[in-house]
C-alpha cells in the first residue's frame, strides 16, 4: 500500500527501455568481437551487464537508454563500416543521438575513423560534406531553435536560471 499503482504507459515504457538496453548489450558484444576474442567479448558483456548503471537505465523511463543504444550502434558501425554509404548511415545515427541527448556531441569524432579509411582525398571530402548535411538536416533545426528561443544552442542559460534557485 506504500507504492503507487503503475499505469499501462509506465509499464510499456519500462518494457521498451529494457528491450533497448538488451540491444545495447548485443551491440557491445558485437563490437567487442570485432576488436578482440570471444572470451574478452564475454568479459566486456558481463562487466556491462553487472553494472548498476545498466540496470538503472533498463528500468527507467528516460531517453538515456535510447542514447546508450544509439551510441553503441555508432561505435559498432565505426568499427565495421567499409563504404561511403555506411559512413553516411552512421552520420544519421549520430544525428538521431544528437536529438536524443546533447551529450551525443562526443560521438562526432567517431566519423573520423571511417573517413580516414576512404580511398581518396576527394571521396573523404564528399562524404564528410554529405555527413555534415545529414547531421544538420536531422538535428540542426533543434539547435537552431534553441539558439533562437533561449539564446544559446544547448539551452543551458534557461537550465541555469531554472535550477539555480532550487534548494536541493
Amino acid at each position: 500500500f506504500f507504492f503507487k499503482q503503475k499505469t499501462a504507459y509506465e509499464i510499456s515504457t519500462r518494457d521498451w527501455s529494457s528491450d533497448v538496453c538488451s540491444s545495447d548489450l548485443w551491440l557491445v558484444w558485437r563490437s567487442a568481437l570485432v576488436i578482440s576474442t570471444p572470451p574478452v567479448a564475454l568479459i566486456a558483456l558481463v562487466l556491462l551487464t553487472a553494472s548498476p548503471q545498466t540496470a538503472l537505465l533498463a528500468g527507467s523511463v528516460s531517453n538515456d537508454s535510447l542514447f546508450f543504444a544509439l551510441a553503441a550502434l555508432c561505435v559498432y558501425r565505426m568499427l565495421t563500416v567499409q563504404t561511403a554509404g555506411g559512413t553516411i548511415t552512421m552520420s544519421a545515427v549520430i544525428a538521431l543521438a544528437l536529438i536524443t541527448k546533447q551529450s551525443a556531441i562526443v560521438l562526432l569524432p567517431t566519423l573520423l575513423w571511417p573517413l580516414w579509411r576512404m580511398r581518396t582525398h576527394w571521396q573523404r571530402i564528399w562524404v564528410a560534406g554529405i555527413c555534415t548535411m545529414v547531421i544538420t538536416s536531422v538535428a540542426g533545426w533543434w539547435y537552431w531553435r534553441n539558439a533562437l528561443l533561449y539564446g544559446d544552442v544547448f539551452g543551458l542559460t534557461l537550465f541555469r536560471q531554472t535550477y539555480q534557485t532550487m534548494v536541493l
